[in-house]
């Protein structure tokens, strides 16, 4: 007998450790299961911790003993986020200073931790690292957040101009305000109002790792609030994935695209040519460009503002 859709949704939010009993489950539909999961969360998730300690020691790696790895010429570093990698069941593992040591923290010094997973089955990896963190580092009273990253690869290897496209579309105002209302607002003062392209001193970045990396939430090690802005923060990014597909039908892949939010204008269309999209939201052609206007002035020759 399967399980319920709601219970399934209801231990990624609260405890995953459930599905390594449930995808063993003979009576249980695994294809149903990673389904439910995966449309959840879809994506290759990064997270970097900024905080105070570090999780070098669960490695199992003396930094004295390379004898294990001497053949392979793998340096200490490599070595440590091999065996990490294994552990956690990550895709990848990394962090800023393998020899941090409590002086660090005397001395104010921030370590980064980096984890990235992907998969149904990798839930359990970020509640592991979440206790791991739990048990062996601390969050530093005035410094510290966490970044995460939603990749996109998948996006730019098809759209070479995706980039400007997902940039424009998260520094509208509407986007950003969702973005603080997920994160409970942002305290700090680093990090400005707004989304820019490999620039991480804003809102949300665009990186060079081909994701999207949101850079204002608050430093915890809690499982659940980090699956909750993981699961909301996905959703954004299918909706402008699905935007883009459906607002270049035309667009063949690999070549260059116009982002429909690149440029303000102001516009007059005939209402019967505008087609409503969501709410105030529409979309239509203007001289062959697929185009979104915001506006609620039905009158056939209102003007609109225009984002082209």
């Amino acid at each position: 007998m399967n399980t319920d859709v709601r219970e399934i949704r209801y231990l990624v939010y609260h405890d995953p450790r459930a599905f390594k009993f449930m995808f063993k489950n003979p009576q249980e539909d695994k294809r149903r299961l990673s389904a439910i999961i995966g449309r959840m969360i879809p994506y290759r998730i990064g997270i970097e911790f900024e905080l105070f300690g570090s999780l070098v020691n669960l490695s199992g790696i003396n930094k004295t003993d390379r004898k294990p790895n001497v053949r392979k010429k793998l340096s200490y570093e490599k070595s440590v986020n091999k065996a990490m990698i294994k552990r956690f069941n990550l895709v990848d593992y990394s962090e800023d200073n393998y020899n941090w040591k409590e002086k660090d923290e005397l001395d104010g010094c921030l370590n980064e931790i980096r984890v990235s997973f992907k998969g149904t089955h990798q839930l359990n990896s970020l509640w592991n690292i979440c206790k791991a963190l739990n048990e062996n580092c601390k969050i530093p009273s005035e410094k510290g957040g966490i970044h995460i990253h939603i990749d996109i690869t998948e996006l730019i290897e098809k759209y070479p101009n995706a980039k400007e496209y997902v940039g424009n579309y998260f520094s509208m105002k509407s986007q950003l305000s969702r973005i603080a209302n997920i994160f409970g607002g942002y305290k700090g003062t680093y990090n400005k109002r707004g989304c820019k392209i490999e620039n991480k001193g804003y809102w949300v970045n665009i990186s060079h790792k081909n994701s999207v990396e949101f850079r204002i939430g608050a430093l915890n090690f809690n499982y659940q609030t980090i699956i909750r802005w993981i699961i909301s923060l996905s959703k954004m990014v299918t909706e402008v994935k699905t935007n883009l597909y459906n607002n270049v039908p035309n667009q063949k892949p690999n070549q260059n695209i116009k982002s429909e939010f690149s440029r303000l204008e102001q516009i007059s269309l005939p209402w019967d040519n505008l087609t409503d999209c969501n709410m105030n939201t529409y979309y239509s052609q203007h001289n062959g460009t697929t185009i979104r206007i915001e506006g609620t002035n039905n009158s056939p020759a209102s003007r609109y503002t225009l984002w082209a």
